[in-house]
C-alpha cells in the first residue's frame, strides 16, 4: 500500500481536466428509464395528499387492505430528489 505522501503523487497524475471532462459527459449521457405509472396506481403520500390524511394512518388501511385483497401492489421506478428508485404503488381491485 502506498504511503499518503506517495498515494498524493498517484492520485494527482490521475487527475486531467479532458479525461475528467469527458467522463462527467459520458455519465450524464447514460440516463436510467423511470416507469411509466398506469392510471389508477398510487404510492401512499399521493393518496394521503388527496385524502387530506396522515401518511401513517394512510399507509395502515392500505396495507390492511392490501392483506384483505382488495388493494394490488406494485413497484414502479420513480425519480427522487437525487437518484431513481422502486416505489410502491397502490390499485383498488374491482
Amino acid at each position: 500500500m502506498a504511503s499518503r505522501k506517495n498515494q498524493r503523487k498517484v492520485d494527482s497524475s490521475h487527475q486531467s481536466e479532458g479525461d475528467l471532462t469527458d467522463w462527467a459527459e459520458a455519465l450524464q449521457s447514460v440516463v436510467e428509464p423511470t416507469d411509466v405509472v398506469p392510471e389508477g396506481f398510487y404510492t401512499i403520500s399521493e393518496l394521503a395528499a388527496k385524502l387530506n390524511m396522515s401518511l401513517s394512518t394512510v399507509r395502515r388501511k392500505v396495507y390492511q387492505m392490501k392483506e384483505d385483497g382488495t388493494v394490488e401492489m406494485r413497484k414502479f421506478r420513480r425519480q427522487g430528489p437525487v437518484k431513481i428508485y422502486p416505489a410502491n404503488h397502490f390499485k383498488i381491485l374491482e
